[in-house]
């Protein structure tokens, strides 16, 4: 192994950025969240929007939560950190690949259903709506395809 990402106080370093930037990210999408709902509730006038982006900015804070006290705690030993954190990369690395597989199929199988709707509702207002209906058709299914290429590429 290489002896720089062994050095604890090096590792210790990188995970207080790391922390510090997580920490930026979280609250800036969380006080964002907040200032939408502030905005739409004074232009609609309906507190209920408000309330609703408030109920949505609660998710980054909980996100801020998990990284600063669980993924990235300062009281734990950088090395075992640093081994946790490529443990669970690996492990979402995984589960990505799984769930672009299981969607890639299940786009592939609607393809075909995809292709009659769009064309078929694109003919009633004419070719041009038909041919472009074919094209989202073709996106839609090679978008499957490579979804299901990309997971299957991790084994």
């Amino acid at each position: 192994m290489d002896d720089s990402t062994e050095d604890p106080e090096h590792l210790a370093q990188i995970h207080s950025q790391w922390r510090w930037i997580a920490d930026v990210l979280w609250l800036g999408f969380a006080m964002l969240l907040a200032v939408v709902g502030l905005v739409v509730w004074l232009i609609t006038g309906n507190v209920n929007h408000f309330y609703g982006f408030l109920f949505y900015a609660i998710f980054p804070v909980i996100g801020l939560l998990h990284n600063h006290f669980i993924l990235f705690r300062r009281s734990k030993d950088p090395v075992q950190t640093q081994r946790r954190l490529e443990k669970q990369y690996h492990k979402q690395q995984v589960n990505a690949r799984k769930t672009s597989r299981f969607n890639g199929w299940i786009m592939l199988i609607a393809a075909p259903v995809i292709a009659l709707v769009s064309v078929g509702e694109g003919a009633k207002e004419g070719v041009l709506q038909a041919v472009l209906g074919a094209a989202f058709s073709a996106a839609w299914a090679v978008a499957a395809w490579y979804s299901i290429r990309w997971g299957c590429r991790g084994k």
